[in-house]
């Protein structure tokens, strides 16, 4: 029988799915167990019931983003039954809705503040916090990923393997080696290094980055700034598409990245404080 159950089991072990996609899809299976009950019959679905689910989901503590994700997992999972032949066809066409971008949260992380913080951390810690901030890298996959082969310090540019972006054919990518990276790292590492060897060696160290920065945050003072990983990222990217012109461009910017210039402008980049006072006196 083709229960709620059975079918979000079964797609969260789907082979080949990265580790946080099977996460996500095991959450989202449980959500929507508990709205639909996990022994509804999947064949029993109907268009109207992505509507049943969506106001579900308002009554929970979800940001609208969320919601939109979750909403899109369950057309997901309903076209993997139909491709399995659990079910005869989805009942459920095109998302019609799309979130609002939510801007409140973005927070942008000044070179004065990156200074003062990598001041207060340990060398494997100022390593990482150049790489979000300066590199822009994802956290904690694409820095747990680094080996000291994948820098070229003579060519100043270096390899990011990426498994977010690996299912759409786009395994890894080079990033340019900016100086503030350089420094962090050529300070951290060890005399003995071989270029096979991981960058952060031990495999429970990535779980330690965000508690290491919230004691540095502690002892400056400061209330930490809203997703510590991702506006360093979103900052370094504000930086570039402004500096974006006659030696780079913002295409490049996104290949740096690891997105589409459309998918970078619309989910990372910030309107600066500081370019609007540029524009204010014709700068």
């Amino acid at each position: 029988m083709a229960t709620l159950k059975k079918l979000t089991a079964q797609y969260a072990e789907e082979p080949g799915i990265a580790y946080r996609t099977e996460c996500f899809r095991r959450c989202s299976g449980k959500l929507v167990c508990k709205c639909f009950g996990d022994q509804k019959q999947a064949k029993n679905l109907r268009a109207s019931d992505m509507g049943v689910f969506r106001v579900w989901l308002a009554n929970r503590d979800h940001t609208d983003s969320y919601r939109y994700r979750l909403c899109k997992y369950l057309h997901s999972l309903f076209n993997y039954a139909e491709l399995e032949g659990w079910i005869a066809k989805s009942p459920f066409g095109p998302l019609k809705w799309q979130p609002v971008q939510d801007r409140s949260r973005q927070f942008f992380v000044t070179p004065d503040m990156y200074r003062t913080l990598y001041s207060e951390l340990s060398p494997e810690m100022r390593a990482v916090l150049a790489l979000l901030r300066y590199g822009g890298l994802r956290a904690p996959s694409e820095i747990a990923a680094l080996r000291w082969g994948d820098f070229n310090f003579d060519d100043r540019e270096f390899l990011v393997t990426s498994s977010k972006t690996k299912h759409v054919g786009k395994p890894d990518r080079l990033v340019p080696l900016f100086p503030e990276i350089a420094m962090a790292l050529l300070d951290y590492r060890p005399a003995d290094w071989e270029p096979a060897d991981w960058v952060f060696t031990s495999p429970t160290t990535k779980y330690l980055w965000r508690p290491r920065l919230l004691e540095a945050f502690q002892r400056l003072g400061w209330e930490p700034w809203p997703k510590l990983f991702i506006n360093c990222r979103s900052s370094r990217i504000t930086e570039l598409v402004q500096k974006a012109g006659q030696d780079f461009s913002i295409f490049d910017v996104a290949c740096w990245m690891g997105h589409s210039p459309q998918t970078m402008l619309k989910y990372y980049a910030q309107v600066s404080s500081e370019a609007r006072r540029r524009a204010a006196v014709g700068v």
